[in-house]
């Protein structure tokens, strides 16, 4: 990070100024500072939805904030493949996998992609299981109770998390390989508009925006990706199927290397797991209608709200869903569309040259 402090000296920064205005009123000097007058814009909505969760929060930050501050963050991920303002049609493609139910159906397509591969942490297992490469994993939800199993595998250690710095801290023992840290905006709540950037100065802050695809997409638009390619983001049931298959592995004493680990698909009861699933509404989706879950609508609406505004070039290639509103592509056109102007390894040098190796 040539040029910026790490978090951790601007951590120590703050910290010392606080100490200096200390120091000052003990000598009876006096500090005056400028407060804007009245409130500032708030989103009740948002805070109260905040509330629910503020305490797992805080609790997963302080259980390892030392290490999160020591840490690398998102930073040198800025712009590696095309400007963040103006064309970017030179630049190389990002996909972004999610676990959709789709995911199954042409995940084999991911071998030929010329980008970058963004999956999301319950993807990742799929694609390590069918030896499809992966640039990088991104972990968002902050419960405590399935992350970690999703990101324990023996390849993970050749590989890249870009982890909030809201995840649970087992999941982070669970991964071998490097860590990227990235904070979050909420813009109208006091704890990600005060909080977080008093906890983590300097440090980028992508929105929160309620799952883990969107934040691929974020990511994928940080780093400066000409277009940027869905796949096995359904945002619904789609062909009855709550998700992609899962995946477990077997190894030699946690000792396995690559080579070593042997993969097998689980068998997973769809139909009683949909059953299981609460808030449940059909909507017209890609190819007829969908049975979806009622949150994933606004996670929906969160994704075209950021396309529109960040003037994103997404396509959907996942070939179901309910993501309707983005041009449709099947993922094998997609591939052979942009194979002819560009190269995975070309992006992967920019991606390896940005994260150190």
């Amino acid at each position: 990070m040539s040029g910026q402090m790490s978090v951790a000296e601007a951590v120590a920064h703050e910290s010392q100024l606080d100490r200096d205005i200390e120091e000052l009123h003990a000598i009876g000097g006096c500090v005056k500072t400028v407060r804007s007058i009245g409130m500032p814009d708030r989103n009740w909505d948002a805070e109260a939805e905040v509330d629910l969760c503020l305490g797992m929060y805080l609790r997963n930050i302080a259980e390892h904030y030392p290490d999160i501050i020591t840490s690398k963050h998102i930073g040198p991920l800025e712009a590696i493949l095309g400007p963040l303002d103006g064309p970017r049609k030179d630049a190389p493609p990002v996909a972004v996998v999610g676990a959709g139910p789709s995911l199954d159906a042409n995940a084999e397509y991911l071998r030929r992609f010329p980008g970058l591969i963004l999956t999301t942490d319950r993807a990742a297992r799929a694609l390590v299981a069918r030896r499809i490469h992966l640039d990088a994993v991104i972990a968002v939800d902050p419960r405590p109770y399935h992350i970690a199993k999703m990101l324990s595998y023996p390849e993970n250690r050749d590989q890249v998390l870009i982890a909030s710095v809201l995840l649970d801290p087992e999941a982070i023992k669970a991964w071998r390989g490097k860590v990227f840290y990235t904070s979050h905006q909420n813009p109208g709540t006091q704890f990600f508009d005060y909080g977080l950037p008093s906890l983590f100065p300097g440090m980028p802050g992508l929105y929160a925006l309620g799952n883990v695809g969107n934040m691929g997409v974020q990511v994928a638009a940080y780093m400066g990706a000409g277009k940027i390619v869905l796949v096995g983001q359904d945002y619904g049931y789609t062909g009855s199927k709550w998700s992609a298959d899962s995946w477990d592995f077997q190894a030699d004493n946690d000792k396995a290397t690559c080579s070593t680990v042997r993969w097998k698909r689980l068998e997973v009861d769809h139909k009683r797991e949909l059953e299981r699933r609460t808030g449940k509404v059909t909507v017209p989706g890609v190819g007829g209608d969908v049975e979806t879950y009622l949150p994933y609508l606004s996670y929906r609406k969160s994704l075209m709200n950021l396309v529109e505004i960040w003037k994103l070039d997404v396509i959907n290639a996942t070939e179901g869903g309910i993501l309707t509103d983005l041009p449709q592509v099947s993922l094998k056109n997609a591939i052979d569309d942009l194979s002819r102007n560009f190269k995975a390894e070309d992006a992967r040098a920019r991606f390896r040259q940005a994260i150190g190796g």
